[in-house]
C-alpha cells in the first residue's frame, strides 16, 4: 500500500531537505528592499566568504561576459545588478543540494542541477524572444531554477510508489499526474508550498505551482517556465528518469507567449549552449 504524505509535515521538513544559509536568505530579501544600497549589499554578501568567492568567480566568468576583470563584491553588484545578483546568490546556494542524486525520481548526481539550470536559462532566453510585458528575465532565471524543488520534498514518497506511478505513467499520463493520481499531490504544489515557506513572492509560487500546468494560472511566469522545462527536457537534461516521458508543451502557450513555432529551434540551441557555459563557469 502506497504512503500517502502528509503535506503540512512535508513542508515541514524544508529546511533539513534544503537547508538555504540564513545569510543567504537575508541578501535575498534584501535585493527586494526598494530601500537596498549597493554598499550594504556588498556587505552581506562578504559575510559570507565562500558566497563571495563563488559570486566573485560567476562575475568574472564568460556566461557574463564582461570586458574587465571584477575584483571585488561592490563592483559586482555594481555591474551585475540587483536583479542578476539575486540570481547569482540562489544559483550559488541552490548548487550543492541540486547536485545530490533524487533516487525518487531516478535522477543521478548532478541531473537535477542541470535540468534546473537548463530551465533557469531557458526562461530567461524565452524572454527575450516573447512578446510580453510585465516579466523580469531575472526573475524568470530564479523561477526556473527553484521550479522543481518540491521533488526533494516528495522524492522518499515517490520511491516508495515507483511501480504504481509506472503503471499510471503507461497508461499515457503525464509524470504529474501519476503522482496526483497516486499520491494526492504533485512536486509542483509541494515546491510551491515550499517557496510560501521561504516568504517568497507570488511571482514564483505561482510559476512553481502551474509549471505543468499554465493554462490553469494567468500567471505569464509560469508559462515562460512550462515552456523551458519542455525546452529542456527535449535537450535531454532532467530525462534520465520518467518525468521527460508523455511530456508535452500545453497549447496555446507559444501563442501567450508570442512565439512562433520556428523559434524553438532556436530557443534549443540557445539554452543548450548557455547552459553548459553557464555550468562550466560554476566549476
Amino acid at each position: 500500500m502506497v504512503k500517502v504524505p502528509d503535506l503540512q509535515k512535508l513542508i515541514d521538513k524544508i529546511e533539513e531537505v534544503v537547508p538555504l544559509p540564513s545569510v543567504a536568505m537575508r541578501i535575498i530579501n534584501y535585493i527586494d528592499d526598494p530601500d537596498a544600497e549597493i554598499s550594504q549589499l556588498a556587505k552581506l554578501i562578504s559575510m559570507d566568504q565562500a558566497l563571495t568567492t563563488e559570486v566573485l568567480k560567476l562575475a568574472n566568468s564568460a556566461y557574463y561576459g564582461f570586458p574587465r576583470r571584477v575584483s571585488t563584491i561592490s563592483e559586482a553588484v555594481v555591474i551585475l545588478g540587483f536583479s542578476t545578483t539575486r540570481s547569482v546568490v540562489w544559483s550559488v546556494i541552490l548548487s550543492s543540494t541540486l547536485k545530490k542524486p533524487v533516487l525518487g525520481y531516478a535522477l543521478p548526481e548532478g541531473a537535477l542541477w542541470r535540468h534546473s539550470v537548463a530551465v533557469a536559462v531557458g526562461s530567461k532566453l524565452i524572454l527575450q524572444h516573447a512578446n510580453v510585458k510585465g516579466v523580469n528575465m531575472e526573475e524568470a532565471f530564479v523561477a526556473g531554477l527553484i521550479h522543481d524543488i518540491g521533488k526533494l520534498l516528495l522524492a522518499t514518497y515517490v520511491a516508495g510508489a515507483y511501480e504504481e506511478i509506472v503503471k499510471v505513467i503507461a497508461e499515457g499520463k503525464t509524470f504529474d499526474e501519476a503522482e496526483r493520481q497516486v499520491l494526492g499531490y504533485d512536486h509542483a504544489v509541494v515546491g510551491a508550498m515550499a517557496a510560501e515557506k521561504w516568504n517568497l513572492p507570488d511571482i514564483y509560487v505561482d510559476a512553481i505551482k502551474y509549471h505543468h500546468r499554465p493554462s490553469e494560472t494567468d500567471n505569464l511566469m509560469a508559462k515562460v517556465v512550462h515552456l523551458a522545462d519542455y525546452i529542456a527536457y527535449s535537450m535531454g537534461w532532467g530525462s534520465e528518469g520518467l518525468e521527460g516521458l508523455n511530456y508535452t508543451l500545453e497549447e496555446n502557450v507559444l501563442e501567450e507567449l508570442g512565439i512562433a513555432p520556428e523559434e524553438i529551434d532556436v530557443l534549443f540551441n540557445e539554452t543548450l549552449d548557455q547552459s553548459e557555459l553557464f555550468l562550466s563557469s560554476l566549476g
